[in-house]
């Protein structure tokens, strides 16, 4: 199945996994938490990120995600499905978005709490 990995620090890989729980946790290290994005795409990354303290990836809208994560297509009942181009188009630009001017100040933000 057509699945998108972005690792901590690398660019987005498409990889094709099986589509098994395992495939999830393995890919994140650890429990897997599920965030719907828009065009029938599910990021999954691990649901205890930021109490483990992972180190930050990137953000969605206001969310710092925490951690490796794996993108699959969305079947909306419940299941994965390997992702169409649109939906490969899509996490590429979510994740070569610039941040906003208040977010750029979260990340500082937090970054200089971590420093401390």
């Amino acid at each position: 199945m057509k699945m998108m990995v972005k690792k901590v620090g690398q660019t987005v890989e498409l990889v094709d996994l099986p589509n098994k729980y395992d495939t999830l946790k393995d890919a994140v290290g650890g429990y897997i938490e599920c965030v719907r994005l828009e065009k029938g795409v599910i990021l999954w990354c691990n649901e205890e990120g930021k109490l483990l303290d992972l180190p930050h990836n990137f953000t969605v809208g206001n969310i710092r995600i925490e951690g490796d994560v794996i993108f699959t297509g969305d079947d909306y009942k419940g299941g994965n499905v390997s992702l169409k181009q649109k939906q490969i188009d899509y996490i590429t630009g979510l994740l070569n978005k610039k941040p906003s001017a208040y977010q750029e100040w979260l990340d500082r933000f937090f970054e200089e709490e971590e420093n401390t």
